[in-house]
């Protein structure tokens, strides 16, 4: 049976109308799901009412994500991007409640589909990319059951917040396409510019009451200074600059595809990230750009130095703008919000080793975080890095804000260096699909892994996580297959290495036959058969013929032929080459 591109295989209906066995155990775990949740929380109305909620949203995202995935991804990774906005607008109708089940419906929805995946046999991995994820699963398996985390709770709450993404990438894996990267991509932009509309009415108009509220009941700090950072509807201060820079960079991708009118809508999200005060994204962010920039170029050996060229360009020209900038924030004073959050970025940007500065805390947890993780090879448990660790009484708890080292101390060393593994290989794939297509997909993705400034798997960052792995689930799906992208099965097929070249061509050799050497190193030029070559006229020497068979001859042999007939010219008698006539 012949399935759509975006449906798995064994899913497609049956002759008779019904649903598959996996049909049906997917929606059998759904109800067991929810009905345990209505449980769970049912002792509290207000968390009651909360799961009646998430219950719904469950219900309308699960069929859509996994029978339409096209339209189903972008619906989830939109409510993921808003979900913080609705769980604060809530209060005043539900009251406040700190386990909020509405955040479950993320790990439900990927467990099912992970699940269903493994049941039905979807899960074998074909790519180094996948095979390394599949090695860091199965790391996290194992870290859940850590003792030195403390309480069993602490390692099911890691693997809500570190294994929940990572089967986002199962799932765009088994059904990624570009269609579905581009109507991600395009959801995500969207709402960024909502994001950013909605973050500036909070920076010069201030917060509504549910979500002044919710800061109280919280105890949640956005506080720079004697100001509040904007948040918009995302679930901190910190998601919502990433988003901001992911737009950014999507604008930015845009404008190298000929839309020049996007960096209109690059620079009103510019403004609205300056303003949230946060240093270490804007870096990123310029980074992201250089390398959208750098690999333009037709060679990757031009790659280097066109990076080195914008960076000296951005960190020159962004540091001599910055010094403009602060003098016309001191003439506003520093009463005014704005410039109170625009000192400080010009002081963090400009002189980032000083005393005041941040960085020298986030360099010192990055350094302990991967020396604990040196010291203790099998880590502290996946939960230590999380707010479940504080929660749930854990004995470890520590987050290094940058996931390279928090992995590192979660898993070890071990885990450690196949997180460094999996990095590697999604930057790989990313670039190789840049550079043999030119597509779009690979461009926006690639500045959208440097420009989340190393939040991968940032517990709390529900949105973010699961965007960033479900875009490397599509990628390695659409590059390994091919199929998606006319012309790049053949291409890839026509490549041969410098030991391919050279087998064949002694196979050729053995066989009579003359290589084609032009046609066996580039990927640009058909290959030519041996039944489509034209023969070659024989040098027409009298009473000296080829063998029977040979349609065409080497240039060594064109020579011995010639040296043959000279002297058989200036001796008369002698044997004249291959034979006589």
């Amino acid at each position: 049976m012949n399935a759509s591109f975006n449906r798995p295989a064994n899913l497609s209906p049956m002759p008779s109308g019904g649903a598959s066995r996996g049909d049906q155990g997917g929606l059998v775990v759904v109800f067991l799901v929810l009905l345990f949740a209505t449980f769970l929380f049912s002792a509290n109305s207000s968390a009651g009412q909360r799961s009646a909620i998430a219950g719904v949203v469950t219900l309308l995202l699960f069929p859509l994500v996994w029978f339409v995935p096209r339209a189903g991804i972008p619906a989830m990774l939109g409510f993921l991007m808003v979900m913080g906005g609705l769980r604060r607008s809530l209060i005043p109708l539900l009251g406040y409640t700190e386990l909020d089940p509405i955040i479950l419906v993320s790990p439900v929805v990927a467990t099912i589909c992970f699940v269903n995946l493994a049941i039905n046999r979807k899960l074998r991995p074909t790519t180094q990319l996948g095979k390394w994820t599949m090695v860091l699963m199965g790391c996290m398996g194992i870290a859940i059951l850590n003792p030195l985390q403390g309480n069993p709770l602490v390692g099911l709450t890691g693997a809500a917040f570190y294994l929940v993404p990572l089967m986002w990438y199962c799932v765009g894996r088994n059904v990624g396409s570009p269609e579905i990267i581009t109507k991600v991509i395009n959801t995500v932009l969207f709402l960024s510019v909502l994001g950013a509309i909605n973050g500036l009415k909070q920076h010069f108009f201030g917060f509504s009451d549910a979500e002044r509220e919710w800061f109280r009941l919280s105890s949640f700090t956005n506080l720079v200074g004697g100001t509040e950072r904007p948040m918009s509807f995302y679930t901190s201060p910190a998601e919502y600059a990433n988003f901001l820079a992911i737009g950014i960079l999507i604008c930015v991708c845009n404008c190298f595809q000929k839309q020049k009118a996007y960096v209109f809508v690059a620079l009103f999200l510019a403004y609205a990230l300056f303003l949230t005060g946060i240093r270490g994204i804007i870096v990123a962010t310029a980074g992201a750009s250089t390398l959208i920039w750098a690999v333009q170029g037709r060679e990757m050996r031009g790659w280097i130095p066109r990076v080195v060229i914008a960076l000296m360009i951005v960190g020159v020209g962004g540091f001599l703008g910055l010094q403009q900038l602060g003098s016309v924030a001191e003439s506003v004073g520093g009463g005014n919000s704005g410039a109170e959050l625009v000192n400080h970025q010009i002081q963090g940007l400009t002189d980032p080793l000083s005393k005041n500065s941040s960085a020298h805390g986030h360099l010192g947890n990055i350094s302990l975080a991967l020396i604990s993780g040196l010291k203790m090879p099998i880590g502290y448990g996946l939960g230590a890095s999380t707010m479940g660790s504080t929660r749930f009484g854990g004995s470890a708890s520590f987050n290094a804000e940058t996931d390279l080292a928090t992995i590192f101390y979660s898993l070890g060393a071990i885990g450690g260096v196949v997180f460094i593994g999996v990095i590697v290989n999604c930057f790989r794939s990313a670039g190789l699909y840049w550079y043999h297509t030119r597509a779009y997909s690979p461009l926006v993705i690639m500045g959208i892994l440097v420009a989340a400034n190393g939040n991968w798997l940032t517990p709390g960052h529900y949105a973010e996580s699961a965007l960033i792995w479900a875009l490397i689930g599509c990628l390695d799906r659409s590059w390994s297959d091919g199929k998606w992208i006319p012309g790049l099965t053949q291409k890839r097929k026509q490549g041969r290495s410098g030991i391919a070249v050279w087998k064949q061509s002694i196979a050729r050799r053995l066989g009579n036959t003359t290589p084609s050497w032009e046609t066996s190193s580039s990927w640009d030029r058909p290959t030519v058969t041996d039944t489509q070559r034209i023969p070659e006229p024989v040098i027409n020497i009298p009473g000296v013929h080829p063998p029977p068979g040979v349609t065409h001859l080497t240039p060594s042999a064109k020579r011995a032929l010639a040296r043959t007939a000279r002297e058989s010219a200036e001796t008369p008698g002698k044997p004249q080459g291959w034979g006589e006539a």
